[in-house]
């Protein structure tokens, strides 16, 4: 099972290529040509620059996201079907749903569109 963070990191920027550096190292490159080593990866943890384009992308797969306060995240496709639903109890549950949601739409969802989530 690929890391969390991994698994959104190629939905979200591909497969790693090397970095460039002396010696290289596998990174994941993003729109905006910066490299992204595994261990700096911050879906988990950060919502402006990282989890939130995530649930932008989703949407424009058609989805819908609703994030609720009380700690639900549900992902509805355009048919309104529940494709990912995830609560949490954490301190920051909107984001941690949110973040499991995210995970479990790639997981089950992705290959449908060509992704390969393992």
């Amino acid at each position: 099972m690929k890391d969390s963070n991994v698994l959104i990191a190629e939905f979200m920027m591909g497969r790693e290529v090397e970095d460039g550096l002396n010696p290289p190292m596998m990174a994941y490159l993003d729109n905006e040509g910066d490299y992204h080593h595994k261990e700096d990866l911050r879906y988990h943890t950060h919502w402006d620059d990282w989890l939130q384009p995530v649930v932008e992308e989703i949407h424009t797969h058609g989805c819908e996201i609703v994030i609720s306060s009380n700690g639900v995240t549900t992902i509805y496709s355009s048919k309104g079907e529940v494709l990912a639903e995830e609560d949490s109890e954490e301190d920051n549950h909107m984001h941690d749903a949110t973040y499991k949601a995210v995970v479990t739409y790639i997981k089950e969802h992705w290959a449908i569109l060509g992704g390969t989530a393992q």
